[in-house]
């Protein structure tokens, strides 16, 4: 009966063994073999651990407990149990992480310690416990193995800092930059992060720090799955770019959260994107790359300018490409553009050259067709990626456009000056060779008469006049080539108003009494005594279009000068001279063409009076060096009116003696206007009215 106890309280120890989740052995050790260690027992963990049946496992067991051992650990391991079989070490302390082989082949790691040891007659009884640890082995491993990359990685870094998140404690910070170190100066982490997060200037970039740089979000985020976080900002530090990150693990030992911290200088890196993006914004809508072997491609770079953009991808790109072509290509363009932008054209294109380009028109966002230039190129010698990229060329096209149209005007003119030249040069040679004539043939008639002093006296007058003529015209001529050369230049110094009116009439009376034409000259409002400008140049372009208004008047008609200076600000004039007569008009179409060199409007008219057609060419260029306007009205066997506006200056002497006569009181005064022309009266009256005379009224004769 006390053997039935024993043996079922042997059974119910071994029933309650085998519910424990520890892997056990038991073994005997015999006094006369002390090398020879007898398995007698396993329990299920120790089964499951190796792989076996818990009696396959005791089978093989009693055979050699070393059989499950790794290789490498096997005669390690035999020699420190010897030394606690034969007493040189207590079971106790016996406690080894090995390698164990299972029946599949799977390598594990195991904890194996001896747990109990009974002396019996014939020698030991010893029990040892199997736990499997190899995920925490393989935990404690990467751990190690992340410390030594951290540790690495540290010392490429700006700064680094190693925290112990839950002690609140910086264990390690170094960084090369000085100023940096000036933050490390606080110890535990809270204080480190504040103070990093005082070097970031930009609001919008240190809001995005203090939610995920503080002890507490970081914690937070490592349960939340979260262990790592990187963030670019500008740092004052090194005024300039960094990448702030963190790295979260736990220690597999302590349960301890670790943070490693780094700052990285991206500066460079950042200035390039930066680079890129404003020259892929200025330059192009896109950039991206084709994948020859799967014809797909993605966008890479994209403008932020609200073009429109194809799908980034990736995505097949002839069935996407021909989508867009047919959607956003116009009509007229679409044929060629599915032509150029077909796949295998393009890998034929690119074997011809590195570079292949063509151009077409996409419709915008808004509807209206812009021009876009479409490039290819290999991205490296594999030729298994091919680079492309999309450019507006909309303002290139317009101007190339405008300049076809420019050269096309500038050529079409280049044709009518080449012909106006080849008209004047005939023209000018009949112009010089009528005046040379006469002068021959008078010098002649001259010669052969001198006893007779009257005809010698008539060819000597007739001679001058015709040299005076060929004289004005090599003037013209060399005064045009000045103006088209630039060597033409303004003399401007203070002039009498008064005397240059006076030569003027000088010239221009003899000319109109002779013809036969009424001439006036009015002078509207109040006019200064004396100006700045160029006198000469003055006269010059007045005298050629009263002259040629006396030229083409006839006998009868009247031609009037008026004068007015429209104001006066800063010691700045604004004249106006027009010239009206009632001669034969000019042709409508002709008016555009008036101003142009070595041009004279063809009629029956023209043709009887001499002209080079260069005066009035010269005179609009004169009257724009004095920042002036010169304009015509004319109708046809009406009249013409022709207007210069000009700016001249006044001296301060001239508006110190201005000042004093408008102080002066004039009401007191009382006149009387007489004259034989209407015209001359009003104006007399509006000059005596801005004085302050009092009228009587005027009585024309």
């Amino acid at each position: 009966m006390k053997e039935t106890k024993e043996e079922t309280e042997q059974e119910m120890f071994r029933e309650l063994l085998d519910q424990i989740n520890i892997g056990l052995m038991a073994c005997r050790v015999y006094h006369n073999a002390p090398d020879t260690i007898d398995a007698y027992y396993v329990n299920n963990a120790m089964a499951v651990l190796m792989g076996y049946e818990p009696m396959e496992l005791l089978e093989l067991y009693k055979k050699s407990i070393w059989n499950n051992l790794f290789p490498e650990d096997r005669e390690n391991l035999q020699e420190k149990v010897n030394r606690v079989l034969t007493g040189q070490q207590h079971f106790t302390e016996f406690c080894e992480d090995i390698w164990i082989v299972r029946k599949n082949k799977e390598i594990r790691w195991v904890n194996l310690r001896i747990v109990s040891r009974h002396e019996n007659e014939s020698g030991w009884n010893y029990c040892l416990s199997c736990q499997d640890i190899t995920e925490r082995v393989e935990t404690k491993q990467k751990y190690q193995e992340e410390m030594t990359y951290y540790t690495t990685f540290a010392k490429q870094s700006l700064a680094f800092f190693h925290c112990n998140m839950t002690n609140n404690v910086v264990e390690k910070k170094n960084s090369s930059n000085m100023k940096m170190l000036e933050t490390m100066v606080p110890q535990n982490v809270d204080e480190i992060l504040a103070s990093i997060g005082d070097t970031i200037p930009l609001p919008e970039e240190r809001a995005i720090y203090d939610a995920h740089f503080t002890r507490e979000a970081m914690i937070k985020a490592y349960e939340q799955g979260v262990f790592h976080f990187a963030m670019e900002h500008w740092d004052t530090c090194i005024d300039g770019w960094i990448e702030t990150s963190y790295d979260m693990l736990k220690n597999p030992v302590t349960g301890e959260l670790v943070a490693f911290m780094f700052a990285r200088d991206i500066n460079a890196r950042i200035l390039a994107q930066k680079i890129i993006g404003r020259i892929t914004e200025q330059e192009y809508d896109y950039i991206g790359c084709i994948d020859v072997a799967r014809k797909e491609y993605s966008i890479y770079i994209q403008s932020q300018n609200g073009t429109r953009l194809p799908p980034i991808g990736p995505v097949d790109f002839e069935s996407t490409i021909a989508e867009m072509i047919e959607k956003f290509v116009p009509a007229e363009d679409a044929e060629m553009t599915a032509v150029n932008v077909n796949f295998s054209h393009i890998l034929e294109e690119l074997q011809k050259n590195d570079v292949y380009t063509f151009v077409t028109r996409m419709l915008e966002n808004d509807g209206k067709p812009r021009y876009k230039r479409v490039s290819f190129i290999y991205l490296d010698d594999m030729k298994q990626t091919i680079l492309f990229s999309r450019s507006d060329i909309q303002a290139i096209m317009m101007e190339e456009q405008e300049q076809k149209q420019v050269l096309g005007h500038a050529l079409r003119a280049a044709e009518q000056a080449s012909k106006a030249k080849s008209e004047f040069l005939s023209r000018m040679s009949h112009e010089i060779r009528t005046p040379m004539n006469a002068i021959i043939g008078l010098s002649a008639l001259a010669a052969s008469d001198v006893d007779k002093p009257d005809v010698m006296a008539d060819s000597i007058a007739k001679i001058g006049m015709s040299a005076r003529y060929l004289l004005s015209l090599i003037n013209d001529i060399l005064d045009m080539s000045r103006i088209e050369s630039g060597r033409m230049e303004l003399n401007e110094s203070v002039f009498d108003f008064d005397k240059l009116i006076f030569n003027i009439n000088n010239i221009i009376f003899p000319q109109a009494s002779k013809k036969g034409v009424d001439y006036d000259v009015i002078v509207n409002r109040y006019v200064e005594k004396a100006y700045l400008g160029d006198e000469t140049k003055i006269q010059q372009v007045l005298i050629n279009i009263l002259g040629n208004s006396i030229k083409f008047t006839p006998k009868g008609g009247k031609i009037t000068l008026h004068v007015e200076q429209l104001e006066c600000v800063d010691n700045r004039a604004r004249m106006r001279f027009e010239i009206s007569d009632t001669g034969i008009g000019i042709d409508e179409d002709y008016l555009p063409h008036l101003f142009e060199a070595f041009t004279r409007e063809a009629n029956g008219y023209t043709a009887t009076v001499q002209g080079t057609g260069l005066g009035l060419a010269i005179a609009k260029s004169m009257v724009e060096m004095m920042d002036g306007d010169i304009r015509v009205r004319s109708i046809k066997n009406v009249g013409s009116v022709f207007t210069v506006e000009l700016f001249l200056g006044v001296s301060e002497a001239t508006r110190e003696r201005l000042n004093l006569v408008e102080s002066m009181n004039l009401t007191k005064l009382h006149a009387l206007i007489i004259d034989d022309d209407v015209l001359v009266c009003e104006s007399t009256e509006q000059i005596f009215r801005i004085w302050d005379y009092r009228l009587n009224g005027w009585i024309p004769e």
